[in-house]
């Protein structure tokens, strides 16, 4: 007679139980992760909608020259290279708590640039910004960069960057912005 093995874990069922339970781990860390990388990213697409936006506005506001007072031409506020300064948000300079992001702190945000394009992250954050910009009316062009590195091992894996342009009937008097377009590419790998 053969005992029955009906309601007894048996090694190959333990196995089995065993292997099912740790893919269901890796599955769900793995889920976990993207999400969070996710939400790290979606922080980089809502900066540069802002950074967007402020191009918008400072473009289509009329300027005059502070010592003069002639108006100036239509164009984007000048380039500033990536802020917080640094090689990331892990570096310690701009990572005081260890955490990984770059501390909130409004020092950083004092370039005339930024405060032109009104902005100025309130919280700590993944990213630095850089925004460059070249020529006036319809041959004005602006890009705004983000990257990062989200695991702090030195490589910088998240890149992405904005572009926009004058209007392209721009004139000395009018300068709008219509269907003002801009391409965004946040590179994800």
């Amino acid at each position: 007679m053969q005992a029955s093995t009906h309601g007894r874990l048996t090694k190959g069922r333990a196995l089995g139980v065993l292997v099912l339970a740790s893919l269901a781990v890796v599955l769900g860390v793995h889920q976990y992760q993207r999400h969070i990388r996710a939400k790290r990213i979606n922080e980089a697409n809502e900066m540069l909608d802002r950074l967007k936006k402020g191009s918008y506005s400072y473009y289509t506001t009329p300027w005059r020259a502070p010592d003069t007072g002639v108006k100036l031409l239509c164009q984007f506020p000048r380039s500033v290279d990536w802020t917080p300064a640094g090689e990331s948000c892990c570096d310690p300079a701009v990572d005081k708590d260890g955490d990984g992001r770059c501390d909130a702190g409004p020092s950083n945000w004092r370039h005339p640039t930024w405060k032109a394009l009104g902005f100025a992250p309130a919280s700590p954050h993944y990213f630095q910004y850089r925004y460059t910009s070249s020529g006036t009316l319809a041959a004005a062009r602006y890009t705004a960069e983000v990257r990062a590195d989200l695991d702090c091992d030195g490589v910088l894996e998240i890149q992405g960057a904005l572009e926009g342009g004058g209007d392209p009937k721009a004139t000395q008097s009018e300068c709008d912005l219509p269907s003002f377009s801009a391409h965004c590419g946040v590179d994800l790998e």
